[in-house]
């Protein structure tokens, strides 16, 4: 049964499919990536090919180099410490997890993906989809977006995120119950005219609990929210460099910026430092957040949003 329905799987997705694909069958241990019994045809990925991986637990001990890898309908894919995933020369997607789950113990590396377009993404997670991150997830030299969280999905960092991108979102994080949450170090690096560290829209939600440093180099703005994104700092939060504009940008009835402990550090040369025009930010007591640098202005505020500050504020 299980041939036949592959069988017709293929048949239907093949057109839609690059040339070299390979497809999890599950008909060797089941289990293994390195089994080329579980692959269709019948050998382990190889190196530029796409892969497809659906309703099925796979297990990756080796190194692989793929061109984009698509997990779908409860699919679970575990990383192990001495496994990695390599992606590289995809445009629209090299990783994209709809319904599925990535547990990452090794390394996951995304180098040039995209091309100059908002809607090619490193890595995608949709439909309930969840990542977490044990190990290394680093994405270089992506000219799309870097990680999207969305329609319902969740992403958990535990360990390293490294992302440089020179075009749209580093991170971003949209939709109700969509989440982004940092437990220990994520590092940005965004350049080029349209690029952005952090974005939350549609009531993208994002935590941090451990360390952020975002470095703007002619980029947009360091976090961006808008349309009831919400925002909440425990940990630290340090964005710096060259921004010709903003540093933390906010807009929109129900967006929001809870910094209620720890502290965000924001060098804001030739740019804002704080700019609300809609929504509410709110510096909590044990929360201290610096803006320091030359630039137009520090903190505006727009009469329709809302700036509570019982922690410190330290403008230099």
């Amino acid at each position: 049964m299980k041939q036949i329905f592959l069988a017709i799987l293929i048949c239907l997705i093949s057109p839609l499919l690059p040339a070299q694909t390979a497809i999890w069958t599950g008909l060797g241990d089941g289990l293994s990536w390195e089994d080329p019994d579980n692959w269709m045809p019948d050998q382990v990925p190889q190196t530029g090919d796409s892969t497809v991986i659906e309703n099925d637990s796979v297990v990756l001990n080796t190194n692989a180099d793929l061109k984009n890898l698509f997990l779908d309908d409860n699919a679970i894919l575990t990383i192990l410490s001495n496994g990695s995933i390599k992606f590289s020369g995809a445009l629209n997607y090299a990783l994209q997890v709809a319904d599925s789950k990535v547990y990452n113990e090794g390394t996951v590396l995304v180098l040039d993906v995209g091309n100059n377009d908002h809607q090619h993404q490193a890595i995608e997670l949709r439909n309930g989809a969840a990542f977490r991150n044990d190990g290394m997830c680093q994405i270089d030299q992506t000219k799309g977006r870097g990680i999207t969280v969305g329609s319902g999905s969740t992403f958990d960092n535990y360990r390293t995120v490294e992302i440089h991108t020179e075009y749209s979102y580093a991170i971003h994080v949209f939709s109700p119950n969509s989440k982004f949450t940092n437990y220990n170090d994520i590092g940005i690096t965004a350049n080029g005219n349209i690029g952005h560290g952090i974005s939350l829209t549609s009531s993208g939600e994002f935590y941090n609990m451990g360390i952020i440093n975002i470095q703007n180099s002619g980029s947009e703005s360091g976090v961006d929210i808008f349309t009831g994104g919400r925002f909440f700092n425990h940990g630290d939060l340090n964005i710096y460099g060259e921004m010709p504009a903003i540093g933390f940008f906010m807009i929109g009835s129900g967006s929001s910026i809870d910094i209620l402990d720890g502290t965000v550090n924001i060098q804001r040369n030739n740019s804002y430092g704080i700019l609300i025009f809609g929504g509410k930010m709110t510096i909590n007591s044990g929360a201290t957040v610096t803006l320091s640098g030359s630039g137009s202005r520090a903190l505006e505020v727009d009469p329709g949003a809302e700036f509570d500050c019982q922690g410190i504020l330290d403008i230099q």
